[in-house]
């Protein structure tokens, strides 16, 4: 049986990673570093980025560019699959776990090899909600088939409370089930930035997709505008979404009350720019964006979705109200609304640009969440007593067999 105190040697995959740049790509990247300061190698096995060599190394961070989809129409995602099965065969001896970040097709290759001998498998779980990732792996050509594969993973990582009992229902055993929460690194994000909030700025970060809410928080902020007319609203992302914003801006007039980035150089500095962080979203599993603003002791307004419990009430003995259409809830490290209430949304955040002393008091809160919660060190320590955990595992099990 391996030393519990040995280095562990991890393989996490996932289907894109560095640079492109997501929620789970962030988390992939903050989890890996974090584990490399702490003396374990970690390998990122990802698809080919057209700008970017087979093989190069980040921040320590081995990254290998072999996963392969072929252009073959609805049967893609089987070549996907295989060149995934290949590849994690290859290296099946030279790691102590697969650590995939998202159930998806990669997943049932996995727990494919982990069947044949391979390591231990974690999937951790991305998305929760209407956006699910065993929904959206349903949906594919072949998909219910590649599910039954993929549920046999050793363990199944639920990013928040909500996953849960979605994942019961979906089939996974309990003692499959482990809640580890996404991480953030409080060195980065923090309150002691020498910038001052600007009164009446919001700022939204995020992806322009569907679930994020856009529509919804422009709506609020032009309810906002009748009673406020210093409120100014910054929206920082990119996504399918953007020319349709533009246009809905010009439709409401809110031209020269919004402003659409999509890049900016120190994202820290827009959060302590801003007197409120908004997150509006219908769909999330636990929003990099928010425990970012919660890092730097900014005030949150965000729907009821994903995480948002977690962190905002951040104790699970607290009674969270049912919330109605025009209501909002004042929680320990922020305020929470319900989804598509764009009159609930815009009274939030009126609520924190009106009252300076709740405004700091949720900041702080926020920030001794995070620390307490939520900073990367404390997810992997997590991880790594899971890693060993399931390492001494496998090795009674390969005793027992032989």
């Amino acid at each position: 049986m391996p030393s519990p105190d040995r280095p562990l040697r991890i393989l996490m995959v996932m289907s894109q990673y560095w640079p492109y740049v997501g929620g789970a790509e962030r988390q992939t990247e903050r989890l890996a570093r974090e584990l490399i300061r702490r003396g374990h190698t970690v390998e990122v096995l990802t698809k080919p980025h057209p700008n970017r060599p087979r093989r190069e190394e980040r921040d320590g961070v081995r990254i290998r560019r072999d996963l392969r989809a072929l252009p073959l129409g609805k049967m893609w995602g089987l070549s996907y699959m295989l060149s995934a099965f290949a590849q994690l065969w290859r290296r099946r001896r030279l790691f102590d776990v697969f650590h995939l970040h998202q159930l998806y097709l990669h997943a049932a290759s996995a727990s494919l090899v982990r069947r044949l001998g391979g390591p231990p498998v974690i999937v951790k779980i991305v998305n929760s909600g209407l956006f699910a990732d065993w929904l959206v792996l349903r949906r594919m050509k072949g998909g219910a088939l590649w599910l039954r594969w993929a549920k046999r993973c050793d363990r199944v990582i639920a990013i928040c409370r909500q996953l849960e009992p979605e994942l019961r229902e979906e089939g996974f055993a309990p003692q499959q089930i482990v809640r580890i929460p996404n991480g953030v690194d409080d060195a980065v994000f923090r309150p002691d930035l020498a910038v001052a909030a600007e009164p009446d700025r919001l700022l939204f970060m995020g992806r322009l997709d569907p679930y994020k809410g856009l529509f919804d928080l422009l709506k609020a902020v032009e309810i906002l505008r009748a009673r406020r007319t210093s409120v100014r609203l910054h929206i920082i992302g990119e996504g399918d979404l953007r020319d349709p914003l533009e246009a809905e801006i010009a439709r409401r007039g809110l031209g020269g009350i919004v402003t659409l980035r999509s890049f900016v150089e120190d994202v820290a500095l827009e959060y302590a720019r801003a007197a409120v962080v908004v997150l509006p979203s219908t769909a999330e599993g636990m929003s990099n964006v928010m425990l970012e603003a919660m890092a730097c002791a900014r005030p949150v307004v965000a729907t009821r979705v994903g995480g948002a419990d977690d962190l905002l009430a951040a104790d699970e003995g607290e009674s969270l109200p049912t919330l109605s259409e025009d209501s909002y809830h004042v929680a320990r490290a922020g305020i929470l609304t319900q989804a598509e209430r764009p009159a609930a949304l815009a009274a939030a955040i009126e609520r924190v640009l009106d009252d300076a002393p709740l405004a700091r008091r949720l900041g702080e809160a926020a920030r001794r969440v995070v620390e307490e919660s939520f900073s990367i060190r404390s997810v992997a320590d997590r991880y790594e007593t899971l890693y060993r955990e399931l390492t001494a595992e496998s090795a009674r099990e390969r005793a027992r067999t032989s």
